[in-house]
């Protein structure tokens, strides 16, 4: 929490203020049945002061039980991530070929923190009742692992989801 504190105070001088929003944008991973499902979402709104649940939920497979835990990443920028132009296939920066439909949508700057579910999980973030802070933008993304146990064998995969952005307001 304190290098989201950081990443907040960071980019407080860069831009200037505007109302509180959210949104998600892209699309995330799945599996082969259901090739986009991993999403992030949102609920509440990021005022200064308050809290806002940052949600996710890993793809499903009929018949499996499902263990997923999730790192969410924050970052500065929806365009670019070290020196890539976003989004960027994941094959790109090391992950295995099979990861077909998987793109990271967001720069990748810090890791906000984890959680874990069964397929879903979330993370409340409390945005500091600081000034400053108003029309800071923050775009985000979970990397979800998860293990499927059904039909006698476990299986691991690993998900991107869908690309998220919050501006901070009053």
């Amino acid at each position: 929490m304190k290098l989201f504190t950081f990443l907040l105070v960071a980019l407080a001088s860069q831009v200037s203020g505007q109302q509180a929003s959210s949104f998600t944008y892209g699309f995330g991973c799945g599996n082969y049945e259901r090739p986009y499902e991993a999403a992030l979402t949102y609920t509440g709104v990021p005022r200064l002061g308050s809290t806002v649940v940052v949600n996710y939920q890993s793809p499903t497979a009929p018949g499996y039980q499902i263990r997923t835990l999730g790192w969410l990443y924050t970052g500065a920028s929806r365009d670019m991530w070290l020196a890539y132009q976003l989004p960027v296939w994941v094959g790109r920066v090391g992950a295995p070929a099979s990861a077909v439909h998987c793109l990271i949508w967001a720069s990748l700057d810090i890791t906000t923190g984890y959680a874990s579910g069964q397929p879903a999980g979330q993370l409340s973030l409390t945005i500091p009742p600081n000034q400053s802070l108003v029309g800071v933008q923050l775009f985000q993304q979970w990397l979800l692992i998860s293990n499927y146990n059904g039909g006698g064998t476990t299986t691991t995969a690993w998900f991107w989801t869908n690309g998220g952005a919050l501006t901070i307001g009053t």
